[in-house]
């Protein structure tokens, strides 16, 4: 799809389901959540900021996948199929 031909609104509209997800996703997974662990902040430190990685926290799923988001088939169907397929994504 050429996104160039996409109307403002409609960018709006899409860009107001992405942020729409992630704050749902958020609030679901951010109480079980903990610190960056230590290894992985060590690996990154020298590109960000000790006051980020500080403030960083994960989670790991332990093999559960999460969901699909509400508008996958739509950004598959946008993309021609080259959205990436999260459920096949490793936590």
């Amino acid at each position: 799809m050429d996104t160039s031909q996409l109307p403002e609104a409609r960018v709006t509209e899409m860009t107001a389901k992405v942020v729409a997800y992630f704050r749902q996703e958020r609030a679901l997974y951010h109480r079980a959540s903990g610190p960056l662990a230590p290894v992985w902040k060590s690996s990154i430190q020298d590109h960000f900021s000790k006051s980020l990685l500080d403030t960083v926290k994960t989670i790991t799923l332990g093999g559960a996948r999460i969901p699909p988001p509400p508008f996958y088939s739509e950004a598959v169907a946008m993309s021609g199929g080259h959205f990436p397929d999260f459920v096949h994504l490793a936590s």
